[in-house]
């Protein structure tokens, strides 16, 4: 009887049988998933897989985003890096402090120097010019006079309280200067008031002198003098860097060694450091300002007792700070140097820690993948070393466990054999539901008979090699080969709820393969075989079965025997594939069954109903019925061939309603 079309496959029931395979394999990889099928799936096919496939997928799971080498090499950079920063900012800094404190002594030094320096040839000067005067009143010839002019060119002209007055008329005139603009200057200056001060002098273009007023006690009209600044210049010629220059109470530039800044005559009351000194009641002390050039300078000062004239040496900060610089920027060109050296060295030490590393990283996907071949040996004497070579045994004995297991594997179910490897096999029995395939070959006595024992072996194995194959491929399991038959589950020890499925499955692709395998065969030695397969699904005792000395994991229970029952019931209906009741429902919708009549079998009471699997209901390569599948097979329904009573395992009954669908 046919079923209703369910989930489809076109290829499930072709006749090359690698349909109903990449059928299964869909199953595995889709939403039904390896569990869907029973498959110890991912493990076993990850185990079939090309050793490169599985370094790829391991490369791309462990991809190494920061290597050792690179870390290394960053690590020792920062570490250098940051202690010489902190190093070159640490002498840049106290080498800093120690030129402020030698240029700022320095000058404070010069500024004290010049200052006595000036004062005294201030003072000097109007000593000179009071003496001048009495010389004048004592003597009528002028001669002394003329005598200290001549011997004094510095002083130009002096004026008295009392309106007397001596010119050093040659000075004058190798000057350039007339009597007429020191007489003005000496106005000019007697206009201050009977103090003491120092004022600048106008006398010629290009002629730096100064007004020097000494007080009197005669009508409050100070003693005027009139001097050229020449011999007080040189005082403010300092070495170096400083800058030395005066200016009196008032503010006024009245002295330096820069001729044209000297001309100008500059107002300087307004500057930070002139400021500073005239404000001060020391007289002197240190300032670090911006100049009226907006550089800033490390300025001293120091104010004369004589006419309150202050004297400033200052110096440009960046030429103060220039030798700083410069050994700033050796220490950097230090720090690339000893960088480079660092980093060179740490990159060839690095690679004694990465080689290692990587050999063992690539060793490790290759032994993911399942190659176990690993022959390096350690060229280090450290714990690297030590690591390849435990590594190494590691390897070894992994390679030795693999051997174990798969000859293990070869007398015992693989799956089984792997779940007793990892501790996870429960000794004893356990109840469960499976799904029970048992096949055979058709007249195998009699075709083993006509055939040479070697090519029997040789046949049958690669008979069964064909059938545990597709087992294997739709999550089955081959508990057992007794002679020419296979016994197959599903379900045990590993279930997944779509275990019959699976089975049904497993049975349609041996048909295939079975058709594969038959299509070169013909002959006396080639014969042409015919199998029967029966499948009953039902609750099973599965456990280590056996004697003390030798022990077998395996189901038994009434489905096993009905299993097997089932199986011989091909031959009398001229069938391949035979389901229970129960394995058929379980199948559901979108297959398609032959209708058979009821059986009695040896060992139930009861008449039992089987089905006689044609296919998926959406395969077009499926027989449609009974007569296409015997076609097929090419054989008949012997329903009536006698057999002996007492040799009798089934007998057919009568066709009730039995063709209807379970």
């Amino acid at each position: 009887m046919d079923g209703v079309a369910g989930v489809g496959a076109k290829d499930a029931g072709s006749a090359d049988g690698g349909g109903l395979l990449r059928r299964a394999e869909r199953m595995r990889s889709t939403g039904s998933g390896a569990a869907s099928l029973g498959v110890p799936g991912s493990d076993a096919a990850r185990a079939r897989a090309p050793l490169g496939a599985a370094l790829r997928e391991g490369g791309a799971r462990r991809k190494v985003r920061f290597p050792i080498g690179l870390k290394l090499v960053a690590m020792v950079s920062a570490l250098l890096v940051s202690a010489l920063l902190v190093m070159n900012a640490l002498a840049s800094t106290f080498f800093l402090r120690d030129a402020t404190t030698r240029v700022e002594e320095n000058n404070h030094a010069i500024a004290q120097l010049t200052a006595r320096t000036v004062e005294s040839e201030l003072r000097a000067m109007a000593e000179l010019a009071a003496l001048a005067l009495r010389l004048a009143g004592a003597d009528p010839t002028g001669e002394s006079t003329a005598r200290i002019m001549a011997a004094n060119a510095g002083l130009l002209y002096v004026e008295g309280p009392g309106g007397e007055a001596l010119a050093n008329r040659q000075a004058l005139s190798a000057l350039g200067a007339t009597e007429a603009s020191v007489k003005a200057a000496a106005r000019a200056a007697s206009g201050r008031g009977n103090a003491p001060g120092v004022g600048v002098a106008t006398l010629a273009p290009g002629l730096p002198a100064l007004s020097i007023t000494v007080p009197s006690s005669d009508a409050g009209i100070p003693l005027v003098a009139v001097v050229s600044a020449l011999p007080f210049i040189g005082a403010f010629d300092a070495p170096g860097i400083v800058e030395t220059w005066a200016v009196n109470a008032e503010g006024v530039l009245i002295l330096s060694a820069d001729s044209r800044r000297l001309a100008a005559r500059s107002d300087l009351s307004a500057l930070p450091i002139v400021t500073a000194l005239r404000g001060s009641p020391a007289g002197n002390g240190l300032l670090r300002y911006p100049g009226a050039d907006g550089e800033e300078r490390l300025g001293a000062f120091a104010r004369t007792a004589f006419a309150g004239v202050g004297i400033v040496a200052e110096a440009p900060a960046s030429l103060a700070f220039e030798a700083v610089e410069a050994i700033g920027r050796r220490n950097y060109l230090i720090l690339g140097a000893v960088l480079s050296i660092a980093l060179a060295l740490a990159w060839f030490f690095s690679r004694s820690l990465t080689e290692p590393v990587a050999v063992l990283m690539e060793a490790s996907r290759r032994v993911e993948g399942g190659d176990f071949a690993f022959a390096t040996k350690s060229t280090t004497r450290d714990e690297l070393g030590a690591l390849i070579e435990t590594f190494g045994e590691m390897c070894r004995g992994l390679a030795e466990r693999e051997k174990i297991k798969d000859a293990f594997g070869r007398f015992v179910n693989k799956t089984v054999a792997e779940l007793a490897m990892k501790g996870e096999l429960r000794l004893g029995g356990e109840r469960r539901v499976a799904t029970v395939l048992f096949s055979d070959i058709r007249s195998f006595t009699a075709i083993s008979e006509t055939m040479q024992p070697e090519r029997v072996v040789g046949f049958l194995n690669r008979y069964l090699s064909r059938m545990v194959s597709c087992v294997e491929a739709t999550g089955g399991t081959v508990d057992k080969f007794v002679g020419d038959a296979i016994m197959a589950i599903w379900g045990v020890p590993v279930g997944t709820g779509r275990d019959t499925e699976a089975a049904a499955l497993g049975a349609l692709a041996m048909r295939s393969s079975l058709a594969e395998f038959n299509a070169d065969r013909g002959g006396p030695e080639d014969p042409v075989i015919r199998i029967g397969i029966g499948i009953n699904a039902g609750p099973v005792l599965a456990g280590q079965i056996g004697s003390e000395r030798r022990m077998e994991y395996t189901v038994i229970g009434d489905a096993v025997n009905l299993a097997s029952r089932i199986e011989a019931l091909n031959k009398p209906f001229g069938t391949d594939i035979l389901l229970s009741e129960r394995a058929a429902r379980e199948l559901g919708e979108g297959w398609a069954f032959g209708e058979l009549p009821t059986v009695e079998v040896k060992g139930k009471s009861e008449a039992l109903r089987v089905y006689a699997l044609l296919g998926r209901e959406d395969d077009p390569a499926r027989p449609r019925d009974l007569d296409a599948l015997r076609a097929q097979l090419g054989s008949d329904a012997p329903v009536g061939t006698p057999v002996a009573e007492d040799e009798r395992k089934y007998r057919i009954l009568e066709a009730g309603p039995g063709g209807e669908r379970p």
